[in-house]
């Protein structure tokens, strides 16, 4: 089968299918402070289980100032792996 989109008239016509590389220079990553995820309704999802399901799984809950705590570390765990995966 040839890659391509078929054509009426002259047979096919081919995609040009190429890869490239961008050598430009990336911008540099947010800071901790000013970062945003880049989908925030896993990243809402993700702070809603770690924060509140697994810890009734598990049998117990947090202070408010353990939740808050909680929240700072569950988005520095988010931010770093947004930095390790290169989503910036």
């Amino acid at each position: 089968m040839m890659n391509g989109v078929r054509n009426g008239i002259t047979g096919y016509i081919l995609i040009m299918n190429y890869e490239y590389n961008d050598y430009r220079r990336k911008p540099p990553p947010p800071s901790f402070t000013e970062w945003t995820p880049i989908n925030p309704v896993r990243y809402c999802i993700g702070q809603v289980f770690l924060l509140f399901v697994l810890p009734f799984l598990i049998g117990f809950s947090f202070s408010p100032f353990g939740l808050l705590i909680n929240v700072v570390l569950v988005d520095y765990i988010f931010y770093k792996n947004a930095l390790r995966k290169e989503e910036y």
